[in-house]
């Protein structure tokens, strides 16, 4: 659990981090624009923080049935853990 702690402190001073990651946790799947577009981030900024939650094992990435070019972004089981810690 202490890692799961100093992760959420390291995540918490990282305010756009923290607001995907919270995000995510009211809306469950979004995509790279639609988070773009609801934090009013560029979207190679998404991308960055995404890409750096996603090494973390926070957020996992997966095709949308409806259209299989498109990504959906969502909370693994440890994004969510690190997302009750976060306080915004």
């Amino acid at each position: 659990m202490l890692l799961l702690d100093k992760l959420a402190e390291s995540i918490s001073r990282s305010p756009s981090k923290a607001h995907i990651i919270k995000l995510l946790e009211r809306k469950k799947f979004l995509t790279i624009t639609e988070i773009s577009k609801e934090l009013k981030l560029h979207k190679s900024t998404v991308l960055r923080h995404v890409e750096l939650l996603e090494r973390n094992s926070l957020i996992q990435k997966e095709k949308a049935e409806i259209d299989r070019r498109m990504t959906l972004l969502s909370l693994t089981e440890r994004g969510k853990k690190i997302a009750k810690m976060l306080k915004l």
